[in-house]
């Protein structure tokens, strides 16, 4: 596994999404358009939204959970909802936890119905592909 540096963060959050995309598509199971999307997604979202945790709905896989945090440290944790957490997810999670050491134990998989989050003022709630 090749270790990437820290997202650098600079006026307008430029995020290296092919380091992303190499991690994501190297652990399987993630498509290309999805490792594309959510570092896009985050950067949108993080300007408008800073700290409190991430609440993502409908995960999937958790990349955008952990994208967020990738983006903005002064969010301390992340939950991962979603009805079935693939099986997929722990691997994929383990290979951005070994490019970025930052995020261990940070993001944490919830298999529940999405109506089931009891949500915060302080969250920041996103979702990717909750159809």
């Amino acid at each position: 596994m090749i270790a990437f540096p820290a997202f650098h963060l600079e006026g307008d959050l430029l995020l290296a999404p092919k380091m992303f995309l190499h991690v994501a598509l190297d652990a399987g199971r993630v498509h290309g358009r999805s490792a594309h999307r959510h570092p896009a997604f985050a950067r949108r979202a993080r300007r408008l939204f800073r700290g409190g945790r991430v609440v993502d709905l409908a995960c999937g896989h958790g990349l955008l959970a952990h994208v967020m945090l990738l983006l903005d440290d002064s969010s301390a944790s992340a939950m991962a909802v979603d009805v079935t957490i693939p099986p997929s997810a722990q691997k994929i999670q383990d290979a951005i936890v070994t490019a970025w050491p930052r995020l261990a134990s940070r993001v944490s998989f919830e298999e529940r119905p999405v109506d089931a989050v009891a949500l915060t003022v302080d969250d920041v709630v996103v979702s990717s592909h909750a159809c």
